[in-house]
């Protein structure tokens, strides 16, 4: 039982069953998943998918500003238990949702590559906005925002890397400088492989 709790956490397949008495849409995970799917507008199919681009959470003003979601929009995807609310501001969904979510977004690459893009940029404001707290009367808050955010900003250096993109890549290298040395192992393995990979294109 342990073994298959594990392996649900990351298979959209796993429970798939073959029963002549069970519905199409309740074969498995997948199917449930597609089935509601397509009960929402193109608009909140739209919205998921993108949404999928954060990794551990994120907050009204990131939705707005990486994908130009209002606080409604939100509501309504909460309301369907797409989305949750949790204490502190946060939105967050289930793994195997965002993994079936991700996976739509994949299928639109243009789509993909500026909703990423987005992603990183704002990743990198919200980092230069608390390193400056850093060092400041404000330091704690500063500490606890980018710890809070360790998984979108881990992230953020994987899509730089895998895309090349040298401005924000070296922009969240130099910002989360003074974070990483503070934090410890917070970061470190991505902040290596991007640094390592900026290298191998000839950048100092």
């Amino acid at each position: 039982p342990g073994e298959i709790a594990a392996e649900i956490t990351h298979n959209l397949d796993l429970l798939a069953g073959q029963s002549r008495n069970v519905h199409t849409r309740h074969q498995s995970i997948r199917a449930t998943f597609e089935h509601s799917w397509q009960l929402l507008s193109e608009q909140e199919q739209r919205h998921l998918r993108q949404l999928s681009v954060f990794v551990g959470g994120f907050t009204r003003q990131a939705a707005q500003a990486v994908i130009g979601i209002g606080l409604s929009r939100l509501v309504s995807l909460v309301d369907k238990s797409l989305l949750h609310y949790r204490e502190g501001g946060r939105y967050q969904s289930h793994p195997l949702l965002w993994q079936f979510a991700r996976e739509k977004l994949a299928a639109h690459p243009d789509e993909l590559k500026a909703v990423g893009h987005q992603h990183a940029s704002y990743y990198l404001e919200l980092a230069e906005l608390a390193d400056a707290k850093l060092d400041g009367p404000k330091h704690i808050e500063g500490f606890e925002i980018l710890t809070r955010e360790v998984p979108n900003l881990r992230a953020a250096l994987n899509w730089c890397q895998e895309h090349d993109d040298l401005e924000i890549g070296l922009g969240l290298l130099t910002t989360l400088e003074d974070f990483w040395i503070r934090s410890n192992d917070f970061l470190m393995t991505e902040i290596l492989d991007v640094f390592e990979h900026f290298q191998n294109l000839g950048i100092p």
